[in-house]
């Protein structure tokens, strides 16, 4: 399960946390963090949660093999 992250106060989406352990920036240093709590990389507001982003099925697994 992915989760968007939004900053609060200019509404960017700057991530998305990847089952509820891994955080994925959205783009290079649009997340800062101090070691106590994720904020916007470009205002420095604090995170919130969004939208819940579905994949497809088996979207960690890869091209599927070929068979020789």
């Amino acid at each position: 399960m992915r989760i968007e992250l939004h900053c609060l106060m200019c509404g960017d989406v700057v991530g998305v946390i990847e089952d509820r352990k891994i955080v994925r920036p959205a783009r290079a240093g649009s997340v800062r963090y101090d070691g106590r709590k994720l904020t916007c990389g470009r205002c420095g507001s604090g995170l919130i949660p969004g939208d819940e982003v579905r994949e497809p099925e088996g979207w960690r697994e890869g091209p599927e093999p070929h068979l020789a």
